[in-house]
C-alpha cells in the first residue's frame, strides 16, 4: 500500500522549493517525495492510471488514493502541523476556481521561478 507520497516536477524551481519547505516542517516524517520524472514516480503514476502528461500537476498519494492539483495541495496541508493547516479553508472555494489558479501558476512556473538545468540534482 502506497501512502503519503508527494510526486512533483523535479525540474521546477518552485516545486523543488516547495518540497524543501514541506520537508523542513515534516517533523513526524509523514511524507516521502519522488519527482514525476523519476522511474519510481513514473511507476506510481502508472499504478494509479495517471499519465506523465500530468507533470503540470502535483500528485499526492494518501491512503492509496491519488489527488492532483489544488486538491493535492489541500490534502498535503491537511496533514501538516502549524498554521499551514488553516489554509485548508480554501477547500470551500469551488474546485474549478482553485484548479484554474493552480493551472495558471503551473503554466507559468518555469517563466516566473525558473527551471533546473539538465545536470542539476533533483531535490
Amino acid at each position: 500500500m502506497v501512502r503519503n507520497i508527494i510526486l512533483y516536477d523535479g525540474q521546477c524551481n518552485l516545486c523543488s522549493k516547495t518540497v524543501k519547505f514541506v520537508k523542513k516542517r515534516d517533523k513526524r516524517g509523514l511524507f516521502t517525495f519522488q519527482s514525476l520524472q523519476s522511474v519510481t514516480g513514473i511507476n506510481i503514476l502508472s499504478e494509479f492510471k495517471l499519465t506523465s502528461e500530468g507533470s503540470n500537476s502535483i500528485v499526492f498519494i494518501h491512503e492509496n488514493e491519488a489527488f492532483q492539483k489544488s486538491t493535492a495541495v489541500l490534502k498535503i496541508l491537511e496533514q501538516m502541523n502549524g498554521p499551514w493547516k488553516y489554509l485548508t479553508a480554501l477547500r470551500f472555494f469551488p474546485k474549478r476556481w482553485r484548479d484554474y489558479m493552480y493551472d495558471w501558476i503551473a503554466k507559468n512556473r518555469y517563466r516566473i521561478f525558473g527551471k533546473k538545468k539538465d545536470n542539476e540534482n533533483i531535490c
